[in-house]
């Protein structure tokens, strides 16, 4: 049982890990079409 416990905590933690990885990079993302449409605009 605690081999298992132990297990699922690394894979929830894993997950915790990608997730904020994820986020970082959607803002990332948001930030940089904020910056081409600035760019377009001023054409």
């Amino acid at each position: 049982m605690s081999m298992f416990s132990e297990f699922a905590n690394e894979v929830v933690s894993t997950m915790k890990v990608e997730h904020d990885y994820i986020h970082e990079l959607a803002k990332k993302v948001k930030l940089l079409e904020a910056r081409v449409e600035q760019l377009e605009g001023k054409e």
